[in-house]
């Protein structure tokens, strides 16, 4: 299985001092462990950067050069999808499809990137916003109910 890790996932992984740190490095550690394919996209990585580069109320900021440490250390672990047409035309179709607008298209965009390269689910602690792209791909949240 190919499963798309939304940003929070990553911030969680990396801040040992958030709530969910456990959460995520377990989850990913049983994905791993079912020799499930993961992904992220450079998006996820600039909103990584964008969040982790200024303060949070459970840490610090990273210095750009740690936050860049950490994206190339990203990339080194984890399969990478590009944005390019085919993922422009499905973004298209499912904003015209969904009846998309603001801040959704940020979402969609990551739903257009899962359907270009055949990525079944997402794991996310966000999952409202992304039950709109049911049944195209599998949430998968964070925190088992």
């Amino acid at each position: 299985m190919n499963v798309f890790l939304d940003t929070n996932i990553l911030i969680y992984r990396q801040v040992a001092t958030s709530s969910f740190h456990t959460h995520a490095c377990r989850r990913l550690a049983e994905l791993r462990q079912d020799q499930t394919v993961l992904w992220i996209a450079y998006q996820s990585l600039r909103e990584y950067f964008s969040v982790m580069t200024r303060p949070q109320a459970c840490s610090p900021a990273l210095t750009a050069s740690q936050a860049v440490h950490d994206w190339q250390q990203m990339i080194a672990a984890f399969c990478l999808t590009a944005e390019g047409p085919e993922v422009n035309q499905a973004l298209q179709a499912l904003i015209a499809q969904k009846q998309l607008g603001g801040k959704q298209i940020h979402d969609a965009n990551i739903v257009a990137m899962m359907q270009v390269y055949q990525i079944e689910a997402i794991l996310t602690h966000n999952t409202a916003d992304f039950k709109r792209f049911e049944p195209l791909i599998q949430v998968l949240p964070l925190l088992e109910a």
